[in-house]
């Protein structure tokens, strides 16, 4: 149920209302019964009392509805022998108030297209397309054409060649699946696939900490036009997700390493590891330090902190069809016998062509591994010293990843702690974006280079990106092989619990958290100013969190100003001056279930923040 707050909570009004208008346009000589309905109950958070929504004014939904067609039809008669005349409602004139609102809305997002031998192209080839492709992407084509007129890409020869460059143009197109056609026909572009292995839907061997590369999934020949410009696997599906994540943990022996890497994998259970040779050293997985007792002295001992930049996340279609050889396999497995040679030797094949796990899910964009040298010179000559040379490296290292780049990064750090550590140095080490970009010797040029070398780095993480191997979402094989033949999932767990001394158990991601309570603060004022809302602007979601405006898409929930939930039902995307603007103001571009258009001078969503 929609209306004004006050209908909303006391809805007699609008039912009175609403039995008005029935009773005008059908003429029915009988009062008009009406109840209150709500089609977004949940969307609302609407509380739940026995499995019926509480509505506002103390009635249940749906079970007002059900009582009242229980009165209708048991103590209602017949009522067929009134007439119903025929009533014909003519469109409002142009010139009344409401269309003259809606037209100046929709007019203000008319786009000036110049016509040029693109835009022309661009339009030939829209025209041939199938008009249910038409009628289902509106705008599409202008939006598109906005882009090159801004862009001053006028002549076909000026088009971009290079995969970069077409992927820089991608980048200001909103995503849509007609796109990569479009631009195939008129334009001759051809839209490239990510050309990196997603990780996603790969077989994972947790025992190995990598990857293998076989997929238990049958992937079709299509793709989708993802939100980086990139076409992915249509099975596949890709969110912005702009965050950094730090690693840098020192942990007491393999074992402690491999039940934080497991955490960090979603994973809980145990794997055993016998007693190694690891000395003072950096183990496993970058940020992973593994200190042990039999510290060797005056050697030189390395440690490493990982810090990555996530600019976008993969996720595996739920319905995605397996692979018919995984099939195969799986139907072949025997019963697993520990005392058994023969089907011993099966399962270890089965796992060294399968590994352990499927990834489900993980994130792209690139990371900056620092390696820490240090030269012990014989003075870790107890535990407590070893100690405190730990918490004073990752105190040294957290220093460089607070302030991004320091002279931490150029200079050698002189330690003063009781350890009497010296000559401490750091090697920075790029991994994905462009090579360009990649600086290992920070020393070797200032600080302000590296700060402006590092962002461009940044910039171009979704342009070449690196998949990322912390905060995977893994799921066991055996969860799958169930679907194909229950006794072989149980002998393929059993048999990893055997085989690698492993009891590792699927941890479901957690459900979200419940939505805070409703800021007591109150909202902004309307800005005087009519820009649209940049790009970073914080929107508040209905969950309680704060969403960069640019990363709002179709169907999520925003708070209006007066702090109610409103779906989006549809995004438009304005670009002026080769950047993109996006909601609000002159180009009214968000479409909700609330406002047909949404504009910040009327100040009906609720911003935290405006660039």
């Amino acid at each position: 149920m929609s209306g004004k707050p006050k209908e909303r909570k006391h809805p007699e009004e609008k039912c009175s209302c609403i039995s008005s208008i029935v009773h005008q346009f059908t003429e029915l000589p009988i009062s008009i019964i009406t109840i209150v309905g709500e089609n977004e109950a949940i969307e609302y958070g609407l509380p739940q009392e026995n499995g019926y929504f509480k509505l506002p004014n103390e009635d249940f939904y749906p079970y007002n509805l059900f009582q009242v067609i229980q009165q209708i039809t048991t103590q209602a008669g017949d009522v067929m022998e009134f007439k119903v005349s025929k009533k014909v409602t003519k469109l409002l004139p142009f010139e009344s108030q409401p269309v003259t609102d809606a037209m100046d809305a929709i007019n203000a997002i008319m786009f000036n297209v110049t016509s040029t031998e693109v835009t022309e192209s661009l339009n030939k080839s829209w025209k041939s397309m199938d008009s249910s492709v038409r009628n289902n992407n509106p705008g599409i084509l202008q939006c598109i054409q906005t882009v090159f007129t801004k862009k001053g890409i006028k002549k076909l020869a000026e088009l971009p060649k290079t995969e970069n460059d077409i992927i820089m143009l991608m980048k200001e197109i909103p995503t849509n699946s007609i796109v990569p056609q479009l631009f195939q026909q008129a334009l001759g572009i051809k839209v490239p696939k990510l050309g990196i292995s997603l990780t996603v839907g790969q077989c994972y061997n947790i025992i190995n900490d990598c990857t293998t590369p076989v997929s238990i999934f049958k992937f079709a020949d299509s793709y989708t036009l993802s939100p980086i410009g990139y076409l992915i696997p249509s099975e596949i599906k890709c969110d912005m997700h702009s965050e950094t994540k730090d690693v840098c943990q020192f942990v007491n022996s393999y074992n402690d390493y491999i039940n934080c890497r497991l955490k960090d994998l979603n994973v809980i259970g145990q794997i055993r590891s016998e007693a190694s040779a690891f000395n003072i050293d950096a183990g496993g997985s970058t940020g992973y330090n593994v200190i042990t007792k039999n510290a060797a002295h005056d050697v030189r001992t390395k440690f490493t902190s990982l810090r990555e930049y996530r600019q976008f996340r993969l996720t595996l279609a739920n319905d995605i069809a397996l692979d018919s050889d995984f099939e195969s396999v799986v139907r072949d497995l025997p019963r697993f016998d520990l005392n058994d040679h023969t089907f011993v030797t099966k399962f270890q094949a089965f796992f060294q062509r399968y590994g352990t796990h499927v990834v489900i899910s993980c994130f792209g964009g690139g990371s900056i591994e620092i390696e820490a040298t240090v030269q012990t010179s014989g003075n870790l000559r107890s535990v407590d010293d070893l100690q405190k040379f730990t918490f004073q490296m990752k105190a040294g290292l957290t220093k460089i990843f607070e302030t991004n780049v320091d002279s931490t990064y150029t200079d050698t750090h002189q330690s003063h702690s009781q350890a009497n550590l010296t000559n401490i140095t750091y090697s920075a080490y790029f991994k994905g974006g462009d090579i360009r970009h990649h600086v290992q010797n920070l020393a070797n040029i200032s600080s302000t280079d590296a700060s402006r070398r590092i962002s461009q780095w940044i910039e171009s993480l979704t342009i070449q990106p690196l998949m990322l191997k912390t905060n995977m979402q893994l799921v066991p094989l055996s969860y799958y092989a169930e679907k194909i033949n229950k006794n072989a999932a149980q002998n393929i767990e059993l048999a990893s619990k055997e085989l690698f001394q492993a009891s590792l158990n699927y941890v479901p991601p957690p459900p979200p958290p419940p939505p805070p309570p409703r800021p007591k603060v109150q909202p902004p004022q309307p800005e005087n100013s009519g820009d649209c809302l940049k790009a970073g602007t914080l929107i508040m979601s209905s969950d309680g969190h704060q969403l960069p405006i640019e990363m709002i898409r179709s169907g999520d929930m925003i708070l209006d100003i007066k702090l109610k939930p409103c779906k989006v039902i549809g995004v438009i995307y304005m670009l002026l001056d080769c950047k993109k603007f996006h909601g609000f103001s002159k180009t009214n571009c968000f479409f909700t279930g609330g406002h047909i258009f949404a504009r910040d001078k009327s100040n009906e969503f609720f911003v935290v923040s405006k660039e």
